[in-house]
């Protein structure tokens, strides 16, 4: 569910949805899989800091992007 919250912060077309959520799950994973590797820990959890730190840059960008003037 991550990765099409965080699509839809910036994307408003279903289109961009989808195919944004499905390259930002595929990058999540893969740096969650590399984050826990590195550091020796468990996989399911880095994934979902890895979705959580997503979301935030993202949620800053959409509100960056609606500042009025």
């Amino acid at each position: 569910i991550f990765p099409a919250l965080t699509a839809r912060r910036v994307f408003k077309s279903f289109r961009g949805v989808v195919w944004c959520a499905g390259v930002l799950a595929g990058v999540c994973f893969f740096s969650g899989m590399v984050l826990s590797y590195g550091w020796s820990v468990p996989a399911g959890a880095s994934i979902v800091l890895v979705n959580l730190a997503a979301y935030i840059l993202f949620s800053l960008v959409d509100r960056a992007g609606s500042r009025p003037g």
